[in-house]
């Protein structure tokens, strides 16, 4: 029973209560074991008393037996009426007890039942408490154990672990910007750091939406357990029976969604306030990397644009120079040409009035390049004196743009003076420069000394400066959601269009307002009124509104921080850009030292070299005239001489040798022709050689060997004949050959390698022409001879031939009658030894037969 305790009541379930009527019921069956004993006992007296009883009648019996008062069927009608009379006060006795037992059921039961009704009751009252309770219990579980869990708090202990490193890459890139100093002041080094710094952003970026999406899925978590101990919870309720399905619904309607609601809105808006404060702090982190990486990408494309300017300087004053030498040197190469063309004119002059004229012609030309000389060496000294002060203009544009990107202005003019001849200059210089520096100072102002002796004033905080200039992401969404036709939008738009306007100008100066400042004086202005400041409510909705505040920090219940709130870390960033003015200003007055002294010495080193150059030219120039004069046209005059004797040389030789071709041609046709007379006397020889034959086929033997004879010869003649064409050919053709050969390697012009004027070639080769159509002609008329000759001989040949066969016929026919009268004795012969054959054969047989 101690589980009925007031605390226990509560936390126990349908099973344990159930156990307690159990034992209840316990001690209900002990209330019945005694109405049970009760009844036991009275069966015992019973028994008892019928016992006695039955004794005693048996004992009445057995005396009345013994003393035979009464017969024995008296005695036994009075036995059975005693037992009758006993049993039915048994009877009654029983009735009674049963009754009292029955009464004491009954009163047992109703009590039983009314213990039950009460039970029920109670157990139906403990049903809706106990699901009152649990519901209670969840929502005070959902209230207090889930508002803030343990694995959340853990996910913002490592959120702003996260968060405190990546400050310290943060203040790590800040200063690392402090390092990119001339020389290594480079567009790699800018695009290094800015791939640094984006790579930073992104991972930030990325641990943020991480960190966020951990914190969702977490919620996502108890999201996920609130529903599951919602439906355990409903199914508890359900499983109490203590309300219906409907008003089980209902009751978690009314109790538990509110505070489940409640508690999802409350996780939700702390998810919601941290992703706008973490993506607010990366926003500004980022913007601070993309305004320094811009403003170094800037700064590092003026810094290298200069230093390629200046050399694009040197490299175009160079380029000039090349470009105007290489003119000079092809028009001078030009004049240089024509002289020289001149000067071949006259080694290739034709005549002494040819020579002459050319002569006046080359020292015309030779006037033309002095004159051309003169000329370059003015142009190259005018663009070389030029170039120092195109050196200053460069400069001066640059530290202009310099300071207009830093955000600084030359000290004052006794702060920037440079370097003092004596003593009192510097006092006094000095003296300047502590003045002006406290003037500067009183306004916020601060002073940078660079290598030289140079001085600066910042204008203002750089870094401010950088960031009021770039437009922030989050004012532009604002802009964005801001409706465009409310009234504060009417207002702020011409108040933005003069910020804008406002910030356009830059360097400000430090006697000016600030952007804002001097836009609300001037749109104040431009309404003649000043603008009142509005009531406190308005003011405090304004600021509300105002973009530029930061998002409040998420906090947990205990009033304690959930996220670290880190700023950019300015001094770092102030100290890194102060370094880089430093840096940049003292290259730039070292830079402009160093290339305006390089610039003015290399000016003076060309000016005297282009000088002593001219001289130089001058002084090998002017003897060239009388080596024109003196040597090339002298040279020309004694070639001309040689020329014309060898020319003579040759046709002397070529005459000569026509004649001897003419005599030997002669003296080869007298041969032939004698040649030609024995073969004829040779093939006549057969016209004996018939007379001699002895029979017919002699005869045609004869005369094939006559034809055989006649066709030899007449190939020799062909032979000859060809072998003489042949070396009239020849002998023609070398000839021909020497003509060509003489004007091959002697009467070449100048353009072939020569040393023959082009009018004195034709004339030579124009005589060469006259003994080559000599030759020809010749030649032909000896090929017409030799062919004629030819066909005599050849004639001469076939009369022999004919000769010997008209002499033929005859030959033929005597030996064909001596061929006759040879056969018919040879067959006489035949006969006469046939016969006899016989006559010895008919002796034999006669031998035989004797």
């Amino acid at each position: 029973m101690s589980l009925l305790a007031k605390d226990n009541v509560m936390m126990l379930d349908e099973q344990q209560i159930n156990q307690v009527w159990e034992d209840v019921a316990q001690r209900r069956a002990s209330i019945t074991g005694w109405l049970n004993d009760l009844a036991a006992s009275f069966s015992a007296a019973e028994a008892s008393f019928r016992q006695s009883i039955e004794a005693a009648l048996q004992l009445m019996v057995a005396d009345m037996s013994e003393i035979a008062h009464i017969d024995e069927g008296r005695l036994h009608r009075l036995t059975e009426e005693e037992v009758l009379a006993l049993n039915m006060l048994i009877l009654d006795n029983r009735q009674v007890s049963a009754d009292i037992l029955q009464q004491l059921h009954e009163h047992e039961v109703r009590i039983e039942q009314s213990r039950h009704q009460r039970w029920l009751a109670a157990f139906g009252a403990w049903r809706k408490l106990r699901s009152q309770h649990a519901v209670q219990c969840f929502c005070q579980h959902v209230q207090v154990g889930l508002s803030e869990p343990p694995a959340c708090l853990q996910l913002f202990a490592q959120l702003r672990d996260r968060q405190e490193e990546a400050h310290k890459q943060l203040q790590q890139l800040c200063r690392k910007l402090g390092q990119l100093l001339p020389p290594h002041f480079t567009a790699k080094a800018a695009s290094d750091w800015a791939h640094a710094a984006n790579q930073w952003n992104a991972r930030w970026q990325q641990e943020v939406d991480l960190a966020l999406q951990e914190l969702q899925a977490q919620e996502n978590v108890l999201e996920h357990k609130v529903q599951h101990d919602l439906k355990r919870l409903h199914a508890e309720v359900i499983a109490y029976k203590g309300f219906t399905h409907q008003e089980v619904e209902q009751l978690l309607q009314l109790q538990a969604t509110p505070v489940i609601t409640q508690r999802r809105e409350a996780a939700q808006q702390l998810l919601q306030q941290t992703s706008v404060f973490l993506q607010r702090q990366a926003a500004e982190w980022r913007l601070a990397t993309e305004v320094l990486s811009s403003w170094l990408t800037s700064l590092v494309a003026l810094y290298e644009g200069h230093k390629s300017q200046t050399k694009q300087s040197e490299t175009a004053i160079k380029a000039s120079l090349q470009t105007a030498r290489q003119q000079h040197e092809q028009e001078d190469a030009q004049r240089e040409a024509a002289l020289d063309a001149c000067i071949l004119s006259v080694s290739q002059g034709s005549s002494e009035q040819a020579l002459d004229e050319r002569v006046d012609a080359a020292l015309w030309c030779l006037a033309k390049i002095e004159s051309g000389y003169r000329s370059y060496t003015i142009a190259a000294t005018g663009m070389v004196r030029e170039y120092p002060g195109i050196v200053r203009q460069q400069a001066d544009m640059y530290i202009r743009c310099l300071c207009g990107i830093l955000h600084v202005e030359p000290a004052s003019a006794a702060a920037a003076a440079g370097p003092v001849k004596n003593g009192q200059q510097q006092q006094a210089g000095t003296t300047a420069l502590t003045h002006h520096y406290h003037q500067q100072a009183a306004t916020g102002q601060q002073l940078l000394e660079v290598v030289g002796g140079a001085a600066y004033l910042t204008l203002h905080d750089l870094w401010q400066a950088l960031l009021d200039a770039t437009p922030k992401p989050w004012q532009q969404q604002q802009e964005e959601v801001q409706p465009l036709n409310s009234p504060a939008a009417e207002q702020a738009q011409p108040a933005a269009a003069a910020a804008a306007a406002a910030r356009a100008v830059a360097p400000l100066k430090p006697q000016q307002a600030p952007p804002d400042i001097a836009v609300a004086k001037a749109v104040a202005g431009a309404d003649g009124t000043a603008t009142a400041p509005a009531d406190e409510a308005a003011q405090a909705d304004a600021s509300d509104r105002d973009p530029d505040s930061t998002p409040p920090c998420p906090m947990s219940s205990s009033n304690t921080a959930l996220c670290l709130q880190l700023g950019v870390p300015a001094e770092d960033v102030q100290c890194s850009l102060q370094q880089i003015q430093v840096a940049l200003l003292s290259d730039r007055e070292t830079f402009a030292a160093r290339n305006q002294g390089a610039a003015e010495s290399w000016s003076e080193q060309v000016e005297h070299m282009l000088t002593e150059e001219l001289d130089n030219h001058l002084r090998s120039h002017r003897p060239r005239a009388g080596r024109i004069e003196e040597e090339v046209r002298a040279m020309r005059s004694i070639e001309l001489l040689v020329q014309g004797r060898r020319v003579d040389s040759h046709m002397r030789l070529q005459s000569k040798a026509v004649k001897d071709q003419q005599a030997m041609f002669k003296e080869a046709i007298s041969q032939l022709q004698t040649k030609a007379n024995t073969w004829r006397t040779k093939l006549l020889d057969y016209v004996r050689l018939l007379g001699n034959a002895l029979s017919l086929k002699g005869v045609d033997i004869c005369w094939r060997e006559a034809q055989a004879l006649k066709a030899k010869l007449d190939k020799q003649l062909a032979e000859r004949v060809e072998e003489l064409q042949q070396q009239v050919d020849s002998t023609c053709a070398d000839i021909v050959a020497a003509n060509r050969r003489f004007e091959t390697e002697h009467l070449r012009t100048f353009q072939e390698g020569g040393s023959y004027a082009e009018e004195n070639v034709a004339t030579y080769k124009a005589g060469n022409a006259g003994i080559d159509d000599h030759i020809a002609t010749q030649q032909q008329h000896q090929r017409e001879q030799l062919a004629a000759v030819q066909r005599e001989l050849a004639a001469g040949l076939s009369a022999a031939e004919k000769t010997i066969e008209e002499l033929l016929p005859s030959h033929k026919q005597d030996m064909t009658l001596i061929e006759a009268l040879n056969r018919g004795v040879e067959g006489a012969n035949r006969k006469l030894q046939q016969q006899f054959s016989k006559n010895s054969e008919a002796i034999a047989s006669i031998d035989v037969v004797l």
